[in-house]
């Protein structure tokens, strides 16, 4: 059973003790809704000894306007807190989350919900609008199985990132290309299905390629270093992730 958090903005210490001590009649996972900056440098030592010192199973979200593991420290900090769970034997549960949750399963996660959108990656917030006033016109979030992570689909360009043979592509017959849309306003339903059909497949590709591999870990070492090196061909960003989990 698992607790309903409220969320914890960065540095609410009393807060947090407060959550992670409160009785309940029966076992649980006490669930803390955190912003990511508590994964940062300053605060994940605090964030590991509070988890420490209260000894119970934890099932995390955390909260950013995009990406709450955006820095090599908060991939740091959340490593600490896994190593926390495999010494002490607690759960550990990320309950939001992106393909990070992937190796954080390997390391000893006990469940990592890896959302399709990225309203359930993480717990969104306020987003600044572009100084100069113009609106982005909208293109679906699609997942690149070569890049591990989402990418507008107006962005992808040549066939080492459009090429993709999971079920949806295979039906279409038009691999990523097919999101290669822009609109004014809100993408088309029909496009964001077709979208998060791709998604599913991929992802679940990803998962199981991982999980059947002899060694797991170094079959995930190899998937991030091939994804850095097309990122770097290719010209697009990477999560931090895959350049720092190992470090």
């Amino acid at each position: 059973m698992r607790t309903a958090g409220p969320r914890l903005r960065v540095g609410q210490v009393d807060e947090l003790k407060a959550e992670l001590h409160r009785d309940y009649p029966v076992p649980v996972s006490v669930t803390l809704v955190l912003d990511g900056g508590w994964l940062g440098s300053k605060h994940s030592g605090v964030l590991a000894e509070q988890l420490r010192a209260a000894g119970r199973d934890v099932s995390l979200v955390f909260g950013a306007p995009f990406d709450p593991v955006d820095s090599s420290y908060k991939v740091q900090g959340l490593r600490r807190l896994l190593r926390w769970s495999n010494r002490t034997g607690r759960k550990l549960e990320l309950l939001r989350t992106g393909p990070i949750g992937i190796p954080a399963v390997a390391a000893g996660a006990k469940v990592a919900a890896i959302g399709l959108s990225s309203s359930t990656r993480h717990l969104g917030g306020p987003v600044a609008r572009r100084a100069d006033g113009v609106v982005p016109r909208r293109s679906p979030q699609v997942f690149v199985p070569r890049l591990l992570h989402w990418q507008r689909g107006v962005d992808l360009k040549g066939s080492e990132i459009t090429d993709c043979s999971c079920a949806a592509c295979a039906r279409a017959g038009t691999g990523l290309q097919r999101f290669g849309v822009a609109f004014d306003s809100s993408v088309p339903s029909r496009v964001r299905n077709a979208a998060r059909e791709h998604d599913l497949h991929a992802l679940a590709g990803v998962v199981r390629g991982v999980g059947a591999a002899a060694d797991p870990r170094e079959e995930l070492t190899r998937l991030r270093q091939d994804a850095r090196e097309l990122a770097e061909a290719v010209g697009v960003p990477v999560p931090k992730w895959l350049g720092n989990w190992d470090q």
